[in-house]
Formats: structure tokens, C-alpha cells, sequence
């Protein structure tokens, strides 16, 4: 069981592909079309490389999984009765610990809180039954750390392979306030469908803290790619976390205004961009507005015959009404969560 940014699950599994590995089925499981979890069938080895993936955030090891027999707490009993606990019980040393976590999701007459420590109890009782003693609670640093998750009418019980999520990527020294999710931005590189392995010259255009260009650079391994930035502050801290990212050689960052995009960048192949929200504006002004049309008009100006701009944004009406301006054709809508928002990525060309 893989978890994602809601909406990005078939790049999950197109990652896997790509990096060799073959995925015999998946299927998402949640109650909405953007769940976040997926399960996936694919070969053993990909559990010693599960670090290497970047499109992810936690990954599970899947014990059992199937129905639920109703909404209720009886029901909820029944279905912990007869789990075979077996194969986690066989983990267990006298000096194991150990946690029990669950995601509920859907209409149920019980919690999060019910399953985990009615499983927990089931456990406890197997372990002291089937080794001799009761295994040792952790909730902050358990060395094993078992998942119960009810999702409508589905349950999966897994182990936790890793503890810390893939999300937190070590060269990320200096913090943007508006930073994207970096699985995000890697899936969002790979929308551009581009030869991994071909030179690409690359941009994003507002690029913050720079990790667009950083997972775009780890997914397009030959490639240049530049940012634009208007702060000084920013323009610095991406070329911090470039430098830890060890991408250097192949990044520069521009500390320029990206509404005069044209009068220093020539052309590129490619563009993947964050533009800002004006979340906290209560309406859309004018200048919001035109500032979309403005960076759009910009883009399809800088950007090659056929090239496609990767855009994501939850202000689809602003970046609709932009892109026919900009006479720029709408290839593609997705929508993710992202930050507790519905956003939608964009993929544009000229």
C-alpha cells in the first residue's frame, strides 16, 4: 500500500514502471476518486528500493485486506475476530514495540481510535498467547508500526516499511512559505512526458524555493533547467537547497520579474510552474488577473513549437480565462489535493 498526494496515483504507478519494476494490478482505495492510496501488486525487490521513489510519501507492507461485514461496532469486533495476526505476531522479540494506527474513512458507527485499540487488544492477547509475554506500547518511537485502515467498506491491515515519510527530502535546508509538495512537483516534471534521459532546457518561472526544479532535475537526469524568482531572499535560499540537492551543475536560478519573462529568456523546452493564489484575497481583484494573463502571455512567448507548460493552480477560472488570452490550448485538467485544497494541474501548449 503506497500513499501519494490525492490525484497523482497513476504517476505513482507510472513511476514504478519506469524504474524497472513491474506492477501486476493496482487499484485505488478510498471513498472519493482522489484517495491517496493505492495498492499495489509488484515484485519483492522494490522493497529494497523503496527510498529511491519519488512520487510517494509512506509505503506499507499489505498483511490482509478484503471486506468489512457492516458499519457497526459488532461488526468492527467480528472483523478483528477473525484476522490471522499470525505473520505480525512472529516479528515479536520480548524487547519489540510497537504501535497500532488506522484511517477510518466513510460512514461507520465507530473510530479511528476503535479499531486501533480493539486490534491492538487482539495483539497483545496473541503475542502473550502464542510467545509468552505482552509485547511492549510506543506510540512515539515504536520499532513496528501496524496500520488498520477502514475505508467504506474495505479494510487493509499493513506494516509501516518505512517510519519517516518520503516527502521530507533532506536538501530542503531553506523553507518557502508557499512550497510545493515535493512528490507533487516530481509528478508534475514527469506531465511533461518529455525523454527522461534527452537535454532538455527547462523553467519554471516563479520558482520559489526552487524544488520544481530540483525533482525535475533528479527526474530529467540530462537536462538544464532555470528559475525565476523575483526575491533576493528566495533567489538565495533555492540556490541552498540546489547546492545540498547536488543539482548545481545543471540549475540556475534568474532573480528577475517573470512579467518581463521574454526580455531575458530566449527559449525552453518545457515549463512546470506554482504560480501564486492570492488565497487570502476574498475575491478575485484585477490585478490578479491580469497578472495570470500577464506570466501566461510571457510563456507562450519563451516557450518552443510543441513545448507543453505544466501549471498548477485552484484558480481555474483565472487560468482558463488566461490561457485563451494567451492563446494557449488546454491539453489536459487534474485535480489534487493539495495544502486541504482541491487544486488543478494544467497541461498547456502552444
Amino acid at each position: 500500500m503506497l500513499t501519494t498526494v490525492p490525484g497523482i496515483e497513476d504517476i505513482v504507478v507510472r513511476e514504478i514502471t519506469m524504474k524497472g519494476f513491474n506492477v501486476y494490478s493496482w487499484y485505488k482505495i478510498g471513498i472519493t476518486e482522489l484517495s491517496g492510496r493505492l495498492i499495489v501488486e509488484t515484485d519483492e525487490k522494490i522493497l529494497k528500493n523503496i527510498r529511491n521513489f519519488r512520487t510517494i510519501e509512506k509505503a506499507y507492507l499489505v498483511i490482509d485486506e478484503g471486506t468489512i461485514p457492516g458499519r457497526d461496532l459488532e461488526s468492527l469486533k467480528k472483523l478483528i475476530t477473525h484476522i490471522n495476526v499470525d505473520p505480525i505476531v512472529d516479528m515479536f522479540t520480548p524487547h519489540t514495540t510497537f504501535a497500532v494506527r488506522s484511517v477510518r474513512a466513510g460512514d461507520h458507527e465507530f473510530t479511528s481510535m476503535d479499531v486501533s485499540r480493539l486490534f491492538g487488544d487482539k495483539l497483545r492477547n496473541s503475542v502473550r498467547e502464542k510467545l509468552g509475554f505482552y509485547p511492549i506500547v510506543n506510540l512515539d518511537n515504536p520499532d513496528i508500526i501496524i496500520e488498520l485502515d477502514v475505508i467504506g467498506d474495505r479494510y487493509v491491515l499493513a506494516i509501516e516499511i518505512i517510519h519517516r515519510s518520503l516527502r521530507q527530502r533532506s536538501y530542503r535546508v531553506f523553507h518557502h512559505e508557499a512550497t510545493l509538495n515535493p512528490p507533487l512537483a516530481y509528478a508534475m516534471n514527469m506531465l511533461l512526458n518529455y525523454d527522461r534521459y534527452g537535454k532538455h532546457v527547462l523553467l519554471d518561472p516563479l520558482c520559489g524555493s526552487g524544488t520544481i526544479i530540483i525533482e525535475g532535475l533528479y527526474h530529467y537526469v540530462n537536462s538544464t533547467y532555470y528559475g525565476v524568482e523575483i526575491y533576493v531572499h528566495n533567489c538565495r535560499g533555492a540556490l541552498r537547497n540546489i547546492y545540498e540537492a547536488e543539482v548545481h551543475d545543471r540549475a540556475c536560478i534568474i532573480c528577475s520579474d517573470s512579467t518581463r519573462l521574454s526580455s531575458f529568456i530566449r527559449y525552453c523546452d518545457g515549463i512546470v510552474t506554482n504560480p501564486p493564489y492570492g488565497i487570502r484575497m476574498r475575491t478575485i481583484d484585477d490585478s490578479l488577473r491580469k497578472f495570470y494573463v500577464k506570466i501566461l502571455e510571457e510563456f507562450s512567448k519563451v516557450l518552443r513549437d510543441g513545448g507543453k507548460i505544466v501549471l498548477i493552480s485552484p484558480r481555474r477560472g483565472l487560468v482558463e480565462h488566461a490561457a485563451h488570452v494567451s492563446k494557449l490550448e488546454i491539453v489536459e485538467r487534474r485535480e489534487v489535493e493539495q495544502g486541504g485544497m482541491i487544486s488543478t494541474i494544467y497541461i498547456l501548449s502552444r
